[in-house]
């Protein structure tokens, strides 16, 4: 590769001087989780780095000096003398091509992405999270390398929606800290409408009632120890929102067992007897055993519970996810594409049955 001394000067605005000439062309800077080792500093200007094609785009992800983190030496002769260099940030360039004329005339106005006509407005969302999105996957093919190959476990992977918050913010793209465009060499003011970039607000449930503050306050007063089943899957969505969708699969069917386990003796006890099924014993914790968790959430759960108290949905889905959970466990799948509806389905299968043994525990102390 050719050394660029140039490539090592910090990047700012004004030192682009050979600007491409497509219609758009984007430089973000993303601010790496962990910093990239990289050990004795390697001089590469930025177009030692490939481009990559990206469905009708193309975009180069790179670094030089500014990428560097503060600790590190200014100077570039200094700079090439170290041995022990880390870099905290990356720079993707992005070629767009495929832009409507009607929109790059509307972002020559520099206008904000809230006052464009209905037709544009959509294109200009729809385009700002298809730049973040093609951002992020080239950006992490990379991190996924450095952490397998090079055993840079510290990396995290960028997440367009990293944390859910209760209300809608301007999402996950934080990562991104500076973006600069222009439209053939001409700069203008990269202003997407924001809700394109919004995230989901939680779910109604996940608010509390006047039932919850009860319960919450008796439980800080008291020394019990909080729900096992639900603590796992809490830390499962939180592994989820971080990207880790095997492991958070994992442990939400971990959870689901869990719950299993420790349902009451009398309430399923009663259960059992009242199905009438002709079994040799009422015991459930005899029959799990012996079915397994796959077959007692396909075939024994719809037996013990109606479909108002436990729907058909929620028991397909947990099936789903009990399956692919045993593929990623046994045959090495690597994606876990359904991992939020997997988990809210074990969710609210935990919560009914707790739900229904509270109410059995109430009837029979009465």
């Amino acid at each position: 590769m050719s050394t660029d001394v140039k490539s090592l000067e910090p990047y700012n605005s004004t030192n682009i001087l050979d600007v491409p000439s497509s219609p758009i062309f984007i430089r973000a800077r993303l601010a790496l989780n962990g910093r990239i080792f990289i050990g004795h500093w390697l001089e590469l200007g930025r177009d030692d780095f490939p481009i990559f094609d990206e469905d009708q785009w193309q975009i180069r992800v790179w670094y030089d000096a500014s990428c560097k983190p503060t600790s590190h030496p200014d100077e570039v002769e200094e700079l090439r003398n170290h041995v022990d260099a880390y870099i905290d940030a990356l720079y993707a360039d992005i070629y767009i091509t495929d832009a409507s004329t009607e929109l790059l005339e509307y972002l020559k106005l520099d206008q904000s992405g809230w006052g464009a006509p209905d037709e544009l407005f959509e294109e200009y969302g729809g385009l700002a999270i298809r730049l973040y999105d093609t951002i992020f996957h080239r950006a992490n093919r990379l991190i996924q390398w450095f952490r397998a190959e090079k055993g840079q476990y510290w990396l995290e992977e960028f997440r367009a929606h990293p944390v859910k918050r209760l209300n809608s913010v301007p999402a996950g793209y934080a990562h991104v800290d500076n973006l600069q465009a222009w439209i053939n060499g001409t700069k203008f003011e990269w202003a997407p409408p924001e809700q394109a970039l919004f995230i989901e607000r939680l779910p109604a449930d996940r608010g509390l009632s006047i039932c919850d503050i009860r319960k919450a306050w008796e439980f800080a007063k008291s020394e019990s120890r909080p729900n096992l089943a639900l603590e796992l899957l809490t830390s499962s969505e939180q592994l989820a929102t971080e990207g880790h969708n095997r492991v958070a699969l994992t442990q939400a069917a971990t959870a689901l067992e869990m719950s299993l386990s420790t349902l009451g003796k009398g309430f399923m006890t009663r259960r059992m007897s009242a199905s009438n099924l002709r079994l040799a014993t009422t015991s459930f914790y005899s029959i799990q055993k012996r079915l397994g968790l796959t077959a007692t959430v396909e075939y024994l759960l719809p037996l013990l519970f109606s479909e108002s108290e436990i729907p058909t949905n929620i028991i397909r889905t947990c099936s789903k996810a009990i399956a692919e959970r045993n593929n990623v466990i046994h045959n090495g799948q690597r994606d876990v594409e359904h991992i939020n509806d997997y988990i809210q389905a074990i969710r609210s299968l935990c919560s009914n049955l707790s739900l229904m043994q509270e109410k059995f525990s109430e009837t029979t102390s009465e």
